[in-house]
């Protein structure tokens, strides 16, 4: 009786491991080779796959939900590998058919669910593409004015992601039960959009088996739409949020100090290439107009060590404090971006923000203190 019951405990684990297996079935025409690779993020590549007459079948085991990808064994579009991206489930099913380019999911619901996720994201990517190759191609042309192609590149981009947006807000609105309209989620950047996508799906949905992935999602788009509304009170007129932090020699520096003089707040980091790269004009400035106005700099993700040396390397010879992880200064200016200098008129209030290196900045400095 002792030998069965050890029998028994040893074959459980095999047991439980074969019912968390993703069982995979195909049939894929026009492949370069008779091999296919299977990919899991952090795993490399799991495992080779022989394919006859187009058939392939394997078995992938997972502990949780996570994306895999199918591809080819060779490299067919000149660096890349052609590949079918799918998000894996336990114990589930799914069946492939069709081209890498045009392809259809079937087997259980989860993946019937995926098909018409992939229908609706497919003519978008196509174009995507499509843009790609015309942007490639034109840039390559001598003829073609450069930063005319650049915009309509960029202008044709945003169109297509745009829309994808919209399109992937309305699925999901529209289909609140199902799992696989949550991965659309990814292809929405408007914080409030994808809020509102969202919470439009059904609280069964939402706790379900997808949860966990959706949580980096959620959480984005709850920390921006915070930041938005705190934005809405750093406008000009507004009072600019009162702090402190230490300086360079350790001292509490308070915002309230410097009342009485115009005031750049200059958020940055040493890790910044654009914050850096506006130093040398930045310089130029303070000297240009020395004693109308005070720059601030705070210091953002460094070690007190690296702020230390980026300041001194590149002679910011202007006020300096370090936001620590426990101080929230950024936030209270609503900060999206570095650089971000905001500036304050001397009683207190905000004058102007500006996100980016930007020369608009230093032509605004020209303006206000040539009045």
């Amino acid at each position: 009786m002792r030998n069965c019951l050890i029998i028994l405990y040893c074959l459980l684990p095999l047991t439980a491991s074969a019912q968390n297996d993703l069982q995979v079935k195909g049939n894929l025409s026009g492949l370069a080779t008779n091999v296919l690779l299977v990919d899991a993020p952090g795993k490399g590549v799991y495992d080779t796959v022989v394919v006859r007459n187009g058939n392939f079948e394997f078995s992938l085991p997972m502990t949780s939900p996570n994306e895999i990808s199918v591809m080819e064994e060779v490299l067919t579009t000149g660096y890349m590998r052609r590949q079918i991206s799918l998000y894996g489930i336990p114990g589930e099913n799914v069946t492939i058919s069709g081209t890498f380019d045009d392809y259809e999911l079937g087997g259980s619901p989860f993946y019937r669910q995926l098909n018409k996720v992939k229908a609706l994201e497919r003519p978008f990517k196509q174009e995507e593409k499509q843009n790609i190759t015309w942007g490639s191609v034109m840039r390559d042309d001598p003829r073609m004015n450069q930063d005319e192609i650049s915009k309509q590149f960029h202008q044709k981009r945003t169109d297509i992601i745009n829309r994808l947006e919209d399109a992937s807000v309305k699925y999901m609105t529209e289909n609140p039960n199902d799992e696989a309209a949550l991965l659309l989620l990814q292809n929405i950047r408007d914080a409030h959009k994808s809020s509102k996508a969202y919470n439009a799906m059904s609280e069964q949905v939402r706790n379900g088996r997808m949860a966990a992935w959706c949580l980096p999602y959620v959480d984005r788009f709850t920390k921006e739409i915070a930041r938005l509304k705190v934005a809405e009170g750093i406008q000009p007129g507004k009072v600019a949020p009162l702090f402190t932090l230490n300086d360079l020699q350790g001292n509490p520096l308070s915002l309230k100090s410097l009342r009485g003089k115009y005031v750049v707040l200059d958020f940055w980091g040493s890790w910044c290439f654009w914050c850096l790269n506006g130093v040398p004009q930045t310089k130029k400035y303070y000297d240009k107009y020395q004693g109308r106005f005070e720059i601030l700099g705070i210091d953002e993700n460094d070690t007190e060590e690296k702020w230390k040396q980026a300041v001194e390397k590149n002679q910011m010879n202007w006020l300096h404090v370090r936001n620590t992880k426990s101080d929230h200064v950024p936030q209270l200016y609503a900060v999206s971006g570095y650089p971000t200098k905001v500036i304050i008129n001397p009683d207190g209030t905000i004058n102007r923000v500006f996100v980016g290196e930007k020369e608009e900045f230093y032509e605004y400095l020209d303006e206000l203190f040539r009045k």
